[in-house]
């Protein structure tokens, strides 16, 4: 009788194998995709960081050269835009409604060239004239007691930056420049005569320039160039 050996090959014994918690992954060593939220480290705590953590500690980077670069070129044509929009105001703004007030309309009285070449009776004159002047006596409050002459008067649009507001602009012989609000009838600011200049923009437009600060101001009847010359012909009656 033949007898069959059967032979059962050797069975090696496994453990039973328990899945690695994801913060004990080894940040090295492990190649699974699934989680490489679990790849960066916190270099202060040592701690993992997961992607949303990322995403917030990489929005407090330092921006960009070309962002920063974009961002100035946005402004500067956003500005550019802003400004121009005051010349179109002025076309339906309560100045052109108020035109034929003469408490409102825009004038220049004298030049200086003309006023350095006045006698003393004839500058009188034009004081005593002026202060009977329906249009120019609730201006007398604001002027020096010693008499000023006005040399120009004006309902302009005052823009300081992105703000714009209507102001009694006012020069005087001694020389001054001021600027009333014209609503309130309270005088609220005014302009170094001294190494100050005036710039013309359009012709309703001129900038005044002095110690370091500039001034816009939109005025009526397209004089801003006229304006541009009495200003910058202040400077000769400070020696009359």
């Amino acid at each position: 009788m033949n007898i069959t050996t059967l032979i059962v090959p050797d069975v090696v014994p496994t453990t039973a194998t328990t899945a690695t918690p994801p913060d004990t992954i080894d940040p090295i060593h492990n190649n699974n995709t699934n989680n490489n939220k679990y790849m960066l480290t916190s270099s202060s705590t040592g701690n993992l960081l997961t992607k949303p953590q990322q995403r917030e500690r990489a929005s407090t980077t330092t921006p960009s050269p070309t962002f920063l670069s974009n961002h100035h070129n946005q402004h500067q044509l956003l500005q550019k835009q802003t400004f121009s929009l005051f010349d179109k105001h002025l076309s339906s703004s309560n100045l052109n409604k108020s035109t034929n007030s003469d408490n409102n309309e825009s004038t220049i009285l004298l030049k200086p060239t003309e006023l350095i070449l006045m006698n003393k009776e004839k500058k009188k004159e034009i004081r005593n004239e002026q202060q009977l002047n329906e249009s120019l006596q609730q201006w007398n409050s604001f002027l020096l007691p010693n008499d000023e002459i006005i040399l120009a008067c004006s309902l302009t649009l005052k823009r300081s930056g992105l703000v714009k507001k209507e102001r009694q602009l006012i020069i005087t012989d001694t020389p001054r420049i001021f600027y009333v609000d014209p609503i309130k009838m309270i005088q609220k600011g005014e302009i170094g005569v001294d190494n100050s200049s005036a710039q013309f923009k359009s012709s309703k437009h001129f900038i005044i320039n002095s110690k370091g600060r500039s001034r816009h101001f939109y005025v009526l009847n397209s004089q801003a160039k006229q304006y541009v010359d009495l200003i910058n012909e202040l400077n000769m009656l400070s020696f009359k």
